[in-house]
C-alpha cells in the first residue's frame, strides 16, 4: 500500500521532533569535513581488501541517499560533491546513541561522521562511523528512489531537486562553468579585456529585439533591460581600450523553444583594427580550443550527429546558401518573385523590404540544413543598422553568422563607425519599426560618442548557452540554464461560475484535465513508460485524453495487453489503468485505442460546449453536442455563429475562462473587424481546431476561429496566428 505525502511529511516532522526532544541541534552551525568520497576511494579502494578495516580516520559530510539495516547494524549511503559512500554504524562503534540517530534518519538529511576507513565483507569501501552529527533535516519527501526525478518539467521547476537526484545534471552545469572559464582564458591570451557594461539602461539598443521595461523610483522614468552589450563596448573602443569583452546577461521579450531563453548568457568582443574576417578566424579558432579543452577533442557528437570543430570552417555568403540549399537564384528574383515565395512558404516582411524577404526565405529554407560549422557571410544591408556596407557591393553588409546543428550560434560585423551613416541607418530602423508598429529608439549619445573617433573595429558575439548544449550534448537550453525561465504555475480554479454550475456538475470540471494530443483520432501511437505503481503505468507522453474514469466502451492495448479504460490524475501527464503487465520504467510501448465514440471524448473541452450549456441550449453538430469540430450536417451552427450574439459571448467569458484556465488562460472576445470571427487569447499550450483534428502549440499570441464550410471530413474552421 502506498504511502500518501502527508503521511510522508508527517513521519520527518516526528523525527524532527524527535531530535528536538534529545537535545539534539537539527539545524547547527558548521562541520569540518577532511575528507571527500571520491579521494577516498582513490587512495583506499585498490589498497583494500574485502573485510579489511584500518586505523585510518577520515571526517565525511553529505546528503543520506538511503538507508537499510540488519537488526542494529545500518548501511547508509552518503551523497557529497564528488560522488558516494557507504557508512556502517553498528552499535560496538557508534554506541546505542548512534544507532538510534541513524535510526530516525531520512533520506534528504545532512550528516557528519567521525570514523575509520574500512571494507566490508562483500568488498565495498567504507567508512566506519565512530560519531554521528546531524547536520540539516530535510522536511519534504524524495522522488521514488527506482524512478527518481523524471519529469521534465518538475525538473526545470524543482533543479535543486533535479541536482540531487540525477548527478549528471550536475556534471553538465560543472561543465558550463568550466565553458565560461575556457571562453575567458581564451580571450584574455588573445589579449582582451574583461570589461563590465550596466544592465539597466535608459535605451535599448544592439540587437533587434523587445526588451523588458522596468521603472526608475529615483528618477521616474523608463528602463530597459540590457537586450545587448554592443553600444556599450564600443563607447569602450572609442574610449581607446583597443580589445574588450564582456560575459553577461541579455533580457529579450520574446518566445521560448529549445534554443531561446528570454534571459541568456552572450560573450560578446570588441578589437579596433580587425574586420569580420579577422573575427571569423577567431571564432572557429575559440570553439575549436574550448572543445578541446573540455572534451580532449574538437569533434563532438550532438543527437547521434557527428561534427567537427577543428578549423578552418567552411564559408558561403548567404545568396550562395539559397542556391546551394533551396536552388533560389535572388539576384534573378523580382521583388514581386520574392513575395508571392514568402507567401507560398507562409513567411512575413511586412513592410517588404528585399533585403528582409532574402534573409527570412534563407533562416526558413536553409538554416537547418547547415550541421556542420559554417560561416554565412556578406547578409543584406537591411538586416541591421551597426554594419559596414560590404567592400563592392553597397545592398549588402560584412557581417556573418555561424551556424552548427541548424543554429544559429554567434554573430559578428565589420563595425560601422561613421557617425553620420549610423544615424541615418538607426533612423531607417525605427521607419521600420513603427511600419510593423514597434519601437526601435535610436541612441543618440552612442552616435554623439561616434563622432570623437571610433577606429575600424571587429564584433563577435557567441551565445554562451548554445555553445554549453553542443558541448555537452543537451536537448534544449533549459538543460544548461540553472533556473529556465518557465510559465508561472496557475493554482487550480476553485469553483466554476454560479450559472455554470447547474450544467456542469455531473462532470465535476475541476477534476478534469484539458490534455490534447497531435491527432486525437490517431488510433496507434508509441509512448515510453515512466514509471509504474500498482496496476497504473505513467506514460512520457499524452496519449489521449478523457474525463477520468474513461468511457466505458473505450477500448485498447499496450503490447497486446487489453486494457479495461483510460483514466486521468491530477497532474500527471496519462496513465492508463486496470493493466497489469510486466512492464518498468524506460520500456517502450506500443498502444492502440478504438474509440466508440470519438466526439464524446471531446465534448465538455471545447468553449463552445460550455456556452450552449450557459445559453440552456443544444447545438447539434451531426449527432455531437457542442464540439468546436463541426461533422456530418448543420455545418453553418457551430461556435462562431451568428446564432450566439455578442452579448451572449461577452456573458459568458468569465465564467468560460475560470473553467479554461486551468492550464492555459484563454480569453475570447468578437473581432472588431469580422462578426463571424472569434479571437481566443491564448498563452502556453492551445487548442488548434481544424477540420477534424487538434494539434498542439506552444505560441504565445492570439488564434482567429474562423468559419469554414469546405464539408464534411475538410477543414470546417481554419485557424491563424495573429
Amino acid at each position: 500500500m502506498s504511502v500518501g505525502i502527508d503521511e510522508l511529511m508527517k513521519s520527518r516532522k516526528d523525527n524532527l521532533e524527535y531530535l528536538r526532544k534529545k537535545g539534539i541541534e537539527p539545524f547547527p552551525y558548521s562541520f569540518a569535513p577532511t575528507h571527500y568520497s571520491a579521494e577516498l576511494k582513490d587512495k583506499y579502494e585498490s589498497k583494500l581488501k574485502a573485510g579489511d578495516h584500518t586505523k585510518d580516520k577520515a571526517i565525511v559530510a553529505g546528503r543520506v541517499m538511503a538507508k537499510r539495516n540488519f537488526g542494529k547494524l545500518y548501511f547508509v549511503s552518503l551523497q557529497d560533491p564528488k560522488g558516494r559512500i557507504q557508512l556502517v554504524v553498528s552499535e560496538s562503534d557508534a554506541g546505542s546513541a548512534g544507532v538510534d540517530l541513524v535510526d530516525h534518519l531520512d533520506v534528504g538529511d545532512f550528516i557528519g561522521v567521525d570514523g575509520f576507513v574500512m571494507k566490508t565483507k562483500k568488498g565495498e569501501l567504507s567508512v566506519g562511523a565512530k560519531k554521528i552529527t546531524f547536520l540539516s533535516k530535510a522536511l519534504n519527501p524524495y522522488p521514488e528512489k527506482f524512478h527518481g526525478l523524471t519529469d521534465i518539467e518538475v525538473r526545470y521547476r524543482k533543479r535543486p531537486l533535479d541536482l540531487i537526484m540525477n548527478p549528471e545534471v550536475k556534471e553538465v552545469f560543472l561543465k558550463r562553468a568550466k565553458v565560461v572559464s575556457l571562453v575567458r582564458e581564451f580571450l584574455e591570451k588573445s589579449n582582451f579585456l574583461e570589461v563590465e557594461i550596466p544592465l539597466l539602461q535608459p535605451t535599448y539598443g544592439g540587437a533587434n529585439a523587445r526588451p523588458f521595461i522596468t521603472k526608475s523610483h529615483a528618477w521616474k522614468s523608463d528602463f530597459y533591460l540590457s537586450i545587448s552589450p554592443e553600444l556599450y563596448l564600443k563607447r569602450l573602443i572609442i574610449g581607446g581600450y583597443e580589445r574588450v569583452y564582456t560575459i553577461c546577461k541579455n533580457f529579450r521579450n520574446e518566445d521560448v523553444d529549445k534554443t531561446h531563453n528570454p534571459e541568456f548568457t552572450m560573450m560578446e568582443c570588441y578589437a579596433a583594427y580587425w574586420d569580420y574576417n579577422d573575427m571569423m578566424k577567431l571564432t572557429e579558432d575559440l570553439f575549436a580550443f574550448v572543445a578541446k579543452s573540455l572534451n580532449g577533442t574538437t569533434k563532438i557528437t550532438y543527437e547521434g550527429k557527428q561534427i567537427d570543430l577543428k578549423a578552418p570552417w567552411k564559408r558561403m555568403t548567404m545568396k550562395q546558401a539559397l542556391r546551394e540549399f533551396a536552388k533560389l537564384d535572388v539576384d534573378k528574383l523580382t521583388d514581386a518573385d520574392l513575395k508571392k515565395l514568402l507567401k507560398e512558404h507562409e513567411l512575413e516582411a511586412d513592410p517588404f523590404k528585399r533585403g528582409l524577404a532574402i534573409a527570412e526565405l534563407f533562416s526558413h529554407l536553409c538554416e537547418e540544413k547547415l550541421i556542420a560549422p559554417t560561416f554565412i557571410i556578406d547578409h543584406p544591408k537591411e538586416t541591421t543598422p551597426l554594419c559596414k556596407p560590404k567592400r563592392g557591393d553597397p545592398t549588402l553588409i560584412e557581417r556573418f553568422e555561424p551556424f552548427i546543428n541548424g543554429w544559429e550560434v554567434a554573430n559578428a560585423y565589420s563595425e560601422l563607425n561613421d557617425p553620420e551613416l549610423q544615424e541615418q541607418f538607426f533612423k531607417e530602423q525605427a521607419d521600420q519599426g513603427r511600419a510593423k508598429g514597434e519601437t526601435h529608439p535610436p541612441d543618440d549619445d552612442f552616435i554623439d560618442s561616434l563622432r570623437y573617433g571610433m577606429p575600424p573595429t571587429g564584433g563577435l558575439g557567441i551565445g554562451i548557452d548554445r555553445l554549453v548544449m553542443l558541448l555537452t550534448n543537451q536537448p534544449t537550453i533549459k538543460d544548461v540554464i540553472f533556473f529556465p525561465q518557465m510559465k508561472p504555475e496557475r493554482k487550480q480554479p476553485s469553483g466554476t461560475a454560479d450559472a455554470l454550475k447547474p450544467e456542469l456538475e455531473a462532470i465535476k470540471p475541476n477534476k478534469t484535465k484539458l490534455l490534447f494530443q497531435n491527432d486525437p483520432y490517431l488510433k496507434e501511437s508509441s509512448a515510453t513508460v515512466r514509471s509504474v505503481e500498482g496496476n497504473e503505468v505513467y506514460l512520457d507522453q499524452t496519449i489521449f485524453f478523457a474525463f477520468s474514469g474513461g468511457q466505458k466502451s473505450d477500448k485498447g492495448e499496450i503490447n497486446g495487453t487489453k486494457l479495461k479504460g483510460v483514466l486521468l490524475k491530477g497532474d500527471d501527464i496519462a496513465h492508463v489503468f486496470d493493466f497489469d503487465p510486466k512492464l518498468k520504467a524506460g520500456d517502450k510501448v506500443r498502444l492502440k485505442l478504438d474509440w466508440d465514440n470519438r466526439f464524446r471524448t471531446m465534448r465538455l473541452h471545447s468553449a463552445s460546449h460550455i456556452v450552449d450549456h450557459f445559453l440552456n441550449k443544444e447545438i447539434k453538430t451531426g449527432g455531437t453536442s457542442g464540439s468546436l469540430v463541426d461533422a456530418e450536417k448543420d455545418r453553418s451552427t457551430y461556435l462562431v455563429s451568428e446564432k450566439i450574439s455578442h452579448e451572449a459571448l461577452k456573458k459568458v467569458e468569465d465564467a468560460t475562462n475560470k473553467f479554461m484556465a486551468q492550464k492555459h488562460a484563454i480569453n475570447r472576445f468578437p473581432d472588431k473587424a469580422n462578426p463571424n470571427v472569434l479571437v481566443w487569447e491564448c498563452e502556453g499550450i492551445v487548442q488548434h481546431c481544424s477540420g477534424t483534428h487538434v494539434r498542439n502549440t506552444s505560441e504565445i499570441g492570439k488564434i482567429k476561429l474562423k468559419r469554414g464550410g469546405k464539408g464534411a471530413g475538410k477543414e470546417l474552421v481554419e485557424t491563424y496566428l495573429v
